[in-house]
Formats: structure tokens, C-alpha cells, sequence
């Protein structure tokens, strides 16, 4: 088949199909011996959505000349045609951010790449997608893995396709007008737990915040809590995890501690 023009823009051709692939012609011998193929020819000028029609077909020799078709007899004189037209364009990239303590979505920038692929498909589909998520970030998992680039996997919505190079997304993380302060504290931050006693002196906690909240903050801002189960406790030493708090200090702590 000959398929001319050009679908609409921002439009693909895709695949194609004819049914039957061959066809059955009777006549005489000296002019079947003439007929290379039989030819159909579709116009796609325009189209915005696939195509299913029937296509008459004309016989042809090696030249691609119509062969005389007064003594020749068609067992089918047209054939099923099949065309899937697809709908292509320029689709973003995104990532949900998710905020940890008083890091909020306006103290991120986040790169990505590629910025965008490009996808065609189902019209219907490819109309409605105007973004492809590769998914959640978690703020404080970066920070506990002291990791500012990680890759994912770009998963395509069904019914699309894409002719990119990637398969994964790269994606970087940076901070803007923050960063981290290690604060040294004493016993006299932990929080009393008669009649228990504390084998640590004191922990080295790390925070992130902007210069002025953290110009602001003192060991002695700090309160630090263990959480622990009195049932759960043997004699002797045990470890247990913490909470921390600042007061009215907006700085958000890196890590865990115990």
C-alpha cells in the first residue's frame, strides 16, 4: 500500500495493516504473468485518529502500470485496511517533594533529567497526559542518606510509547539559603528519667535551617527526650531512641539518635 499526505500536526503514523496480505485473480495466463503486485493507496492529509476502511486495490506490473483487467476476474475485490494514527508531543517530568520539618516545598530546587520526553499514542490518552510523575522524594531521606541526586525510572502512562533515550530520570536536589549546624549538648539537655540514669554525657545533633534561625540556636534550646517502654527495659545498659525538640527555634534535625 502507498500511504500519502501527512497526518494533522502533532500527529504519528504507527503501525499498519491489510486483510487479506494476498489476493486471488483469475484470467489469462499471458496477461497474469504480467502482474507484479496489486496496489491500494491511502490519503492519511489531516489525520487526527486510526483508520479502519475498506480499500480497493488496483493490479500493477513491474513498471507499476495497471494491467488490462477486461479478462481477469477478482475473488476480492477490495481489502481491510488498518492504520493506527498516533498523537505525539512534549510531555514534562515531575516529582512529588516531600517536606520534612520546617524544610517546605519554597527552600527546594529540583532539577531533572531530561526535563521532558516525548511520547505518542493513543489519542485519547496522549491528550490527557500533561505530565508523567516519577514519583515521591522524601526530603528527610536525602538528608539521613546525605544523598542530593538520585535516578528513577520513567514509567510510561498505558497506551504510550516513546522513542527516548532514557529509561530513567535523574534528579537533583539543592537547598537555598540553607544549612547545617552541629550542636554539642550536655546531660543538662536530656530530659529527667528517674529513677534511670543516662551513660551518655551528652550527643552531637545535627540541624538544618537558614543562617538567621540557626544564629539563634543554643544547646540550651534544646530538650532531649528518650521513648522507651518501662516493661521493655533490662538491667543494665539499654539503648533507646529520642526525641528532639528546639522551643520556638524553626530549624529541623538531621538524622536519628539514640
Amino acid at each position: 500500500i502507498a500511504i500519502q499526505g501527512e497526518p494533522a500536526e502533532g500527529y504519528v503514523l504507527g503501525g499498519h495493516s491489510l486483510t487479506p496480505e494476498a489476493v486471488t485473480v483469475e484470467g489469462p495466463e499471458q496477461v497474469l504473468a504480467q502482474i507484479d503486485h496489486a496496489a491500494a493507496v491511502y490519503d492519511v492529509s489531516g489525520a487526527t485518529s486510526s483508520v479502519n476502511t475498506v480499500l480497493d486495490y488496483t493490479l500493477v506490473n513491474e513498471a507499476g502500470d495497471p494491467i488490462d483487467m477486461t479478462f481477469i476476474t477478482l475473488e476480492q475485490p477490495t481489502v481491510d485496511f488498518e492504520l493506527q494514527v498516533h498523537q505525539s508531543g512534549e510531555i514534562p517530568l515531575t516529582v512529588d517533594i516531600v517536606p520534612y520539618g520546617y524544610i517546605t516545598d519554597d527552600m527546594i530546587d529540583c532539577h531533572i533529567e531530561p526535563e521532558s520526553i516525548r511520547i505518542s499514542g493513543d489519542p485519547e490518552v496522549v491528550s490527557t497526559t500533561n505530565q508523567i510523575n516519577l514519583g515521591s522524594i522524601s526530603i528527610r531521606q536525602l538528608l539521613e542518606d546525605n544523598v542530593t541526586e538520585l535516578t528513577m525510572p520513567i514509567i510510561l502512562p498505558n497506551g504510550v510509547t516513546t522513542d527516548s533515550e532514557y529509561s530513567y530520570a535523574t534528579i537533583t536536589i539543592s537547598f537555598k539559603n540553607l544549612r547545617q549546624m552541629v550542636v554539642n549538648t550536655t546531660s543538662e539537655q536530656f530530659a529527667d528519667i528517674s529513677p534511670y540514669t543516662y551513660a551518655e554525657t551528652g550527643l552531637s545533633l545535627v540541624f538544618m535551617g537558614t543562617d538567621e534561625e540557626l544564629s539563634l540556636l543554643t544547646a540550651e534550646d534544646v530538650l532531649i527526650t528518650p521513648v522507651y517502654n518501662p516493661d521493655n527495659l533490662e538491667v543494665g545498659e539499654n539503648t533507646v531512641s529520642v526525641t528532639v525538640s528546639t522551643g520556638d527555634r524553626q530549624v529541623t534535625l538531621i538524622g536519628s539518635y539514640t
